[in-house]
C-alpha cells in the first residue's frame, strides 16, 4: 500500500552575522512555504553565539501527497547595507530543522487514516541504536546490526549469532547480562570502549586478577585501539583465555568490531602467589614475547600490581613501569600492596561507557595483528 505525506508546518534555530543576509525563503519540493527574517545580534552587542527558534511556521502553500523524496531548498536574500552588491561576507548557521505533517495510507477516506509524523524527530533509541517503529509498534524494537531487540523484555527476538562461542549465555540475553558496566556489541556480545589503553588494562585487572589469584591459573587477553571516523579513539580488550598456573594465551581471533583495527598490547594475569615462581615481576618469556610482537605487554601481579613492559622503550633488564597498585591481590604474597580481597567473580567495575557516535568506521592504517603466546 502507497504512504502518502502532507506538510503541515516547520521550524528551525538560526543566526547570521551582521555583515550577512537579512531573510530567508523556504520551499519544499518547488513550492513555496514560508519566509521570514534571520536573527543577528546588534552590532557590538553580546549574543553572537545565540540561536533564535523561528517558532512554529505553518505552511503558506499546501504541500500534500508527497510519494516519493522530500526536497528542502532554503534560499537567502537582502544583503547588509554594507554591501549593495550582493557580496555579503558574513556566515549562516542553522540548527534543528523539523518538518511536522501526516502520513496517509493510500485510499483513505478520511482524516483518521493520517498518522503524525515528525520528520526531524530523533530516530535513535538505547545505546544509539535506530528504532524500528514500522513492525513492532513505537518504541517497542530497537535494531542493531545482527539482531532486534524487545524494548519491553529487554532480551533479543533472535539467538545469538556467536551463542556457540558463547554457550555458558542465554542465547537471547542482552549484554552478557552485563547492563551496568557494558554495552551491547551490535546484536553479538558484551563489550566496554575504553578513553585508553591503560583504562582498558585496569579494567582486566579488577575483573580478573583475583579470579586469577583464586583459581591459581593465568588469564590472557588482547588490547585493541579503533579510530572511529569521527576522530574518536577506542580501546577494548578481548575475551580472556584461561591458561595453567605458568603461562597463558590470548586469543587468535580478532573482534568482528574491531577487525581494520590494531592490536596495541597485550594483558595477562599471573596468578597466586607461588614462592618457586618470581610472579610479581614480568617473566624473561613475557619480555622476549613483547620484543618479537613490537607491543606493550601489561601483567597483573599477586601482589595487586598492574605493570607494563614496552620494548620500544624498556631494555630486557628492566622490570617494567608500575601503573596501578591497587588491584585484587593475594593475601599469601609478603609483598601485598592492599588489602583488596580477591574474588573470583567480582561485580563489574562501575565505569560510564562510551558510546561511539554513528559513523562508519575508517580502517587503522596499520595492518591488524593476531594474537600470540604469553
Amino acid at each position: 500500500m502507497c504512504k502518502k505525506a502532507g506538510i503541515r508546518s516547520f521550524s528551525f534555530y538560526n543566526r547570521v552575522s551582521n555583515s550577512g543576509y537579512r531573510h530567508w525563503k523556504m520551499y519544499i519540493n518547488g513550492i513555496e512555504v514560508g519566509d521570514s527574517s534571520l536573527y543577528y545580534p546588534a552590532t557590538g552587542g553580546t549574543g553572537n553565539n545565540t540561536v533564535k527558534t523561528t517558532g512554529t511556521v505553518q505552511v503558506k502553500n499546501a504541500v500534500e501527497d508527497i510519494t516519493g523524496s522530500i526536497t528542502v531548498l532554503l534560499k537567502l536574500y537582502d544583503h547588509d547595507a554594507a554591501y549593495p552588491n550582493g557580496n555579503a561576507q558574513g556566515t549562516f548557521r542553522m540548527d534543528d530543522f523539523i518538518l511536522n505533517g501526516y502520513i496517509n495510507d493510500d485510499g483513505g477516506s478520511t482524516a483518521n487514516g493520517y498518522q503524525y509524523a515528525n520528520r526531524g524527530g530523533y530516530r535513535y533509541g538505547f545505546q544509539s541504536q535506530e528504532k524500528d517503529n514500522e513492525i513492532y509498534g513505537e518504541g517497542n524494537a530497537v535494531s542493531f546490526k545482527f539482531r532486534v531487540e524487545d524494548t519491553r523484555l529487554g532480551r533479543f527476538f533472535s539467538v545469538d549469532p556467536l551463542s556457540k562461542k558463547y554457550s555458558f549465555y542465554s542465547p537471547y540475553s542482552f549484554s552478557g547480562n552485563r547492563v551496568i558496566d557494558a554495552i551491547e556489541l551490535e546484536g553479538l556480545e558484551p563489550y566496554i570502549l575504553f578513553k585508553t589503553e591503560q583504562d582498558a588494562a585496569l579494567n582486566f585487572g579488577n575483573q580478573f586478577n583475583g579470579k586469577s589469584i583464586k583459581l591459581g591459573v593465568e588469564y590472557a587477553a588482547n588490547i585493541y585501539r579503533k579510530v572511529a571516523a569521527d576522530g574518536n579513539t577506542y580501546f577494548y580488550y578481548d575475551q580472556p583465555n584461561k591458561g595453567d598456573a605458568a603461562s597463558s594465551r590470548s586469543s587468535f581471533g580478532i573482534v568482528e568490531w574491531f577487525k581494520g583495527g590494531r592490536r596495541t598490547a597485550t594483558i595477562h594475569a599471573h596468578g597466586e602467589y607461588l614462592p618457586q615462581y618470581d610472579n610479581n615481576e614480568f617473566s624473561p618469556t613475557d619480555k622476549e614475547n613483547a620484543e618479537s610482537r613490537g607491543g606493550k605487554s601489561y601483567v597483573t601481579t599477586p601482589n595487586g600490581s598492574l605493570k607494563v613492559y614496552d620494548p620500544k622503550t624498556n631494555e630486557p633488564k628492566d622490570k617494567g613501569a608500575i601503573v596501578n597498585e591497587n588491584l585484587p591481590s593475594d593475601p599469601k604474597d609478603p609483598d601485598r600492596k592492599n588489602t583488596v580481597a580477591p574474588v573470583e567473580n567480582p561485580a563489574p567495575v562501575k565505569t560510564t561507557p562510551i558510546i561511539p557516535k554513528k559513523y562508519p568506521l575508517k580502517a587503522d592504517p596499520i595492518t591488524p595483528a593476531n594474537g600470540g603466546i604469553m
